[in-house]
């Protein structure tokens, strides 16, 4: 069934490619050395390349890890594409995002963001993730507070668990985290960020600035514009992208250590 739900974005990227490659082969320009070239990697990239890492008093060091945040639960059946692709495919790359809540009087440092996905088209794997924090602006994701780029990731049967390189520390208020794939689409294909049947404050947002990605052609959430829009800023996922109704969230899981009152780590 999810099998089924990623073929629209890869016909749609496969088409793109096509249209890429034949004035490189007409030009006899080998498409292989502009993929792996270094200056071009990465140029035009929505987000700053360089990682934002918060202080952490040093007490926080020796404090047990726990499970902060969870909503592993209520899987559904499709996934949000979400995915820096190679420099070529720049137009295509995406960010999908899901909020919680950092209670009052708590002070979290999140070393780790677990996220539920799988592989489209082809089987991966993934170079690294991308991690952005932001805080929530009109139940949508707002100002950037942390970002994290080419983070290192360990995957247990579609569970990828990705370790942050420095702590995002976040006071208590509305938060969204974005996990994002680093993967090139011509030699390992796409990856998705699983959907989730229960929505946990507000619907999960996607964007695509470059704008690649043509609307879809239904929505099936409540509330969306007509007609469907192409979400080069963020707006509600379902609104931006081809999905099965009734899948409003995102599956993910944060793990760090806290100050204040203890976290409940109860699955939302």
């Amino acid at each position: 069934m999810k099998k089924q739900a990623t073929q629209p974005v890869e016909a749609h990227l496969l088409r793109a490619v096509f249209y890429l490659l034949l004035p490189l082969a007409v030009c006899a320009i080998p498409f292989a050395l502009a993929q792996r070239n270094p200056v071009t990697r990465g140029v035009a990239k929505p987000y700053p390349v360089i990682v934002k890492v918060q202080q952490v008093a040093q007490d926080q060091s020796q404090l047990p890890a726990v499970v902060l945040y969870d909503q592993l639960n209520n899987s559904g059946t499709t996934g949000a594409v979400a995915q820096d692709f190679e420099a070529s495919l720049n137009a295509y790359d995406s960010f999908a995002a899901d909020d919680f809540v950092v209670p009052t009087g708590q002070k979290w440092n999140i070393t780790q963001v677990d996220a539920m996905g799988y592989y489209g088209w082809l089987r991966g794997p993934a170079e690294s993730f991308n991690i952005f924090f932001y805080k929530d602006s009109g139940s949508l994701p707002g100002a950037n507070v942390y970002t994290a780029i080419g983070q290192s990731y360990a995957n247990n049967s579609g569970l990828f668990k990705i370790i942050l390189s420095g702590p995002a520390v976040l006071t208590s208020g509305r938060y969204w985290v974005s996990v994002q794939a680093r993967m090139d689409f011509m030699t390992n294909g796409l990856w998705y960020w699983t959907n989730r049947t229960v929505q946990a404050n507000s619907s999960a947002a996607w964007q695509n600035p470059g704008g690649g990605y043509p609307p879809p052609q239904i929505c099936p959430a409540f509330g969306c514009p007509t007609p469907c829009p192409t979400c080069p800023t963020w707006g509600m996922r379902q609104c931006c992208v081809s999905t099965v109704a009734g899948q409003p969230d995102q599956l993910f899981r944060l793990i760090g250590t806290t100050q204040g009152a203890t976290p409940t780590p109860t699955l939302l």
